[in-house]
Protein backbone atom coordinates (compact mmCIF):
# COMPACT_ATOMS: atom_id res chain seq x y z
CA UNK A 1 0.00 0.00 0.00
CA UNK A 2 3.17 2.26 0.80
CA UNK A 3 4.48 1.75 -2.20
CA UNK A 4 1.37 2.26 -4.69
CA UNK A 5 0.53 5.58 -2.47
CA UNK A 6 4.56 6.71 -3.21
CA UNK A 7 3.67 6.27 -7.04
CA UNK A 8 0.77 7.99 -7.06
CA UNK A 9 2.56 11.46 -5.26
CA UNK A 10 5.56 10.92 -7.77
CA UNK A 11 3.13 10.76 -10.34
CA UNK A 12 1.17 13.78 -9.03
CA UNK A 13 4.66 15.84 -8.60
CA UNK A 14 5.61 14.97 -11.83
CA UNK A 15 2.37 16.46 -13.56
CA UNK A 16 2.84 19.60 -11.55
CA UNK A 17 5.90 19.93 -12.44
CA UNK A 18 5.24 19.71 -15.83
CA UNK A 19 2.06 22.10 -16.53
CA UNK A 20 2.52 25.69 -17.26
CA UNK A 21 2.63 26.34 -20.79
CA UNK A 22 5.09 25.77 -23.87
CA UNK A 23 5.68 29.43 -24.09
CA UNK A 24 9.38 30.36 -22.83
CA UNK A 25 9.48 33.76 -20.32
CA UNK A 26 11.86 36.77 -20.39
CA UNK A 27 14.36 36.57 -17.98
CA UNK A 28 14.15 40.30 -17.98
CA UNK A 29 10.29 41.35 -19.53
CA UNK A 30 10.65 45.19 -20.78
CA UNK A 31 8.21 47.10 -19.92
CA UNK A 32 6.24 48.85 -23.18
CA UNK A 33 4.28 52.05 -23.37
CA UNK A 34 0.61 51.38 -25.50
CA UNK A 35 -1.41 54.45 -27.50
CA UNK A 36 -4.76 52.64 -28.04
CA UNK A 37 -5.01 51.92 -31.86
CA UNK A 38 -7.45 53.62 -34.04
CA UNK A 39 -9.93 52.06 -35.89
CA UNK A 40 -12.05 53.61 -38.53
CA UNK A 41 -13.25 51.09 -41.21
CA UNK A 42 -13.85 47.97 -39.29
CA UNK A 43 -17.36 46.34 -39.02
CA UNK A 44 -17.61 45.37 -35.42
CA UNK A 45 -16.28 47.11 -32.30
CA UNK A 46 -13.34 49.27 -32.83
CA UNK A 47 -11.85 48.74 -29.10
CA UNK A 48 -11.91 45.11 -30.42
CA UNK A 49 -7.68 45.48 -31.95
CA UNK A 50 -6.92 47.04 -28.61
CA UNK A 51 -8.73 44.22 -26.71
CA UNK A 52 -6.45 41.43 -28.54
CA UNK A 53 -3.68 43.75 -28.20
CA UNK A 54 -3.74 44.43 -24.42
CA UNK A 55 -4.68 40.32 -23.96
CA UNK A 56 -1.06 39.65 -26.67
CA UNK A 57 0.89 41.77 -24.53
CA UNK A 58 0.01 40.95 -20.87
CA UNK A 59 0.41 36.85 -21.83
CA UNK A 60 3.63 37.28 -23.49
CA UNK A 61 5.70 37.18 -20.47
CA UNK A 62 8.14 39.35 -22.69
CA UNK A 63 6.51 42.64 -22.09
CA UNK A 64 5.14 44.56 -19.38
CA UNK A 65 2.11 46.62 -20.18
CA UNK A 66 2.15 50.14 -19.85
CA UNK A 67 -0.35 52.63 -20.81
CA UNK A 68 0.76 56.27 -22.36
CA UNK A 69 -2.96 57.13 -23.43
CA UNK A 70 -6.59 55.87 -22.53
CA UNK A 71 -7.77 57.54 -25.81
CA UNK A 72 -6.92 55.54 -29.05
CA UNK A 73 -4.35 57.88 -31.25
CA UNK A 74 -2.14 57.30 -34.26
CA UNK A 75 0.68 59.46 -32.77
CA UNK A 76 3.23 61.15 -34.93
CA UNK A 77 7.19 61.73 -33.82
CA UNK A 78 6.06 64.95 -31.76
CA UNK A 79 3.84 63.48 -29.89
CA UNK A 80 5.80 60.94 -29.07
CA UNK A 81 8.50 63.18 -28.06
CA UNK A 82 6.41 65.60 -25.68
CA UNK A 83 5.60 62.81 -23.15
CA UNK A 84 7.87 62.89 -20.46
CA UNK A 85 7.31 59.93 -18.65
CA UNK A 86 10.33 57.62 -18.88
CA UNK A 87 8.78 54.36 -17.38
CA UNK A 88 9.00 52.86 -20.38
CA UNK A 89 11.76 53.30 -23.15
CA UNK A 90 9.58 51.70 -26.14
CA UNK A 91 6.34 52.51 -26.81
CA UNK A 92 3.89 51.14 -29.69
CA UNK A 93 1.09 53.37 -31.30
CA UNK A 94 -1.15 52.54 -34.58
CA UNK A 95 -4.03 52.08 -36.52
CA UNK A 96 -6.25 49.68 -38.51
CA UNK A 97 -6.50 50.57 -41.62
CA UNK A 98 -9.07 48.80 -43.26
CA UNK A 99 -11.53 45.50 -42.49
CA UNK A 100 -12.86 43.20 -44.95
CA UNK A 101 -14.96 40.36 -45.09
CA UNK A 102 -15.81 39.00 -48.63
CA UNK A 103 -16.32 36.00 -50.53
CA UNK A 104 -13.17 34.29 -52.25
CA UNK A 105 -13.46 31.90 -55.23
CA UNK A 106 -10.15 29.67 -53.98
CA UNK A 107 -9.26 27.44 -57.17
CA UNK A 108 -8.59 24.02 -56.17
CA UNK A 109 -8.82 22.47 -59.99
CA UNK A 110 -8.51 25.59 -62.03
CA UNK A 111 -11.53 25.54 -64.76
CA UNK A 112 -13.22 22.70 -62.86
CA UNK A 113 -13.55 22.61 -59.43
CA UNK A 114 -13.38 25.55 -56.93
CA UNK A 115 -13.15 25.60 -53.06
CA UNK A 116 -14.07 28.68 -52.34
CA UNK A 117 -15.10 30.73 -48.46
CA UNK A 118 -15.55 33.74 -46.79
CA UNK A 119 -12.68 35.75 -45.73
CA UNK A 120 -12.23 38.37 -43.02
CA UNK A 121 -8.80 40.13 -43.55
CA UNK A 122 -7.48 42.99 -41.55
CA UNK A 123 -4.45 45.55 -42.44
CA UNK A 124 -2.40 47.33 -39.28
CA UNK A 125 0.22 50.45 -39.68
CA UNK A 126 1.97 50.54 -36.81
CA UNK A 127 4.73 52.59 -35.00
CA UNK A 128 6.88 51.45 -32.48
CA UNK A 129 9.09 54.77 -30.78
CA UNK A 130 11.68 54.25 -29.04
CA UNK A 131 12.15 57.20 -26.30
CA UNK A 132 16.33 56.52 -26.01
CA UNK A 133 17.14 57.37 -29.68
CA UNK A 134 14.19 59.87 -29.67
CA UNK A 135 13.01 58.47 -32.72
CA UNK A 136 10.96 55.22 -34.56
CA UNK A 137 12.49 52.08 -34.11
CA UNK A 138 9.89 50.10 -36.66
CA UNK A 139 7.19 51.48 -38.68
CA UNK A 140 5.52 48.86 -40.35
CA UNK A 141 2.13 46.88 -41.46
CA UNK A 142 0.27 43.79 -40.78
CA UNK A 143 -1.93 41.55 -43.17
CA UNK A 144 -3.60 39.15 -41.67
CA UNK A 145 -6.52 36.92 -43.52
CA UNK A 146 -8.36 34.25 -42.26
CA UNK A 147 -11.32 31.98 -44.50
CA UNK A 148 -13.60 29.69 -43.56
CA UNK A 149 -14.49 27.15 -46.38
CA UNK A 150 -17.49 26.95 -48.36
CA UNK A 151 -18.95 24.25 -50.10
CA UNK A 152 -16.97 22.65 -53.29
CA UNK A 153 -18.42 24.60 -56.45
CA UNK A 154 -18.34 22.58 -60.00
CA UNK A 155 -17.64 24.55 -63.22
CA UNK A 156 -18.94 28.01 -62.32
CA UNK A 157 -17.55 29.98 -59.33
CA UNK A 158 -20.93 31.39 -57.96
CA UNK A 159 -20.20 34.23 -54.52
CA UNK A 160 -24.05 34.18 -53.94
CA UNK A 161 -23.61 30.69 -53.06
CA UNK A 162 -25.62 29.95 -49.24
CA UNK A 163 -22.26 27.99 -48.19
CA UNK A 164 -20.62 31.47 -48.24
CA UNK A 165 -22.52 33.68 -45.88
CA UNK A 166 -21.48 33.95 -42.67
CA UNK A 167 -24.23 33.78 -39.92
CA UNK A 168 -22.86 36.87 -36.45
CA UNK A 169 -21.48 33.67 -34.80
CA UNK A 170 -19.13 32.63 -37.02
CA UNK A 171 -18.46 36.48 -38.09
CA UNK A 172 -17.37 37.48 -34.96
CA UNK A 173 -15.17 34.09 -34.09
CA UNK A 174 -14.04 34.78 -37.57
CA UNK A 175 -12.32 37.78 -36.19
CA UNK A 176 -11.86 37.59 -33.81
CA UNK A 177 -9.12 34.74 -34.68
CA UNK A 178 -8.12 37.88 -37.34
CA UNK A 179 -7.31 40.05 -34.53
CA UNK A 180 -5.38 37.53 -32.54
CA UNK A 181 -3.13 36.44 -35.39
CA UNK A 182 -2.60 40.12 -35.84
CA UNK A 183 -2.01 41.18 -32.56
CA UNK A 184 0.72 38.01 -32.14
CA UNK A 185 2.00 38.68 -35.17
CA UNK A 186 2.84 42.35 -33.77
CA UNK A 187 4.09 41.34 -30.69
CA UNK A 188 6.99 39.07 -32.89
CA UNK A 189 7.69 42.22 -34.22
CA UNK A 190 8.10 44.42 -31.10
CA UNK A 191 9.81 41.80 -29.34
CA UNK A 192 12.09 41.42 -32.66
CA UNK A 193 12.84 45.05 -32.63
CA UNK A 194 13.70 45.40 -29.30
CA UNK A 195 15.92 42.55 -29.05
CA UNK A 196 13.93 40.29 -26.41
CA UNK A 197 14.73 36.28 -26.44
Amino acid sequence: MRVSLNKYLLVLLLLILGCGGGRKLAKNPQPIGFVPFTSANVAGAPEDINSQLVRAIQSSGILILHPVDSIPGFWNLAQMQVVKDSAAQWVVTGRVDYENQAPEKGSKIPFLLNKPGSAISVKITYRLYNREKGGWADIGEIVVKKKKPGDYQLLEYNPADPSLSLNARERQLLRDAVYQEAANKLLKQIAKKMKIK
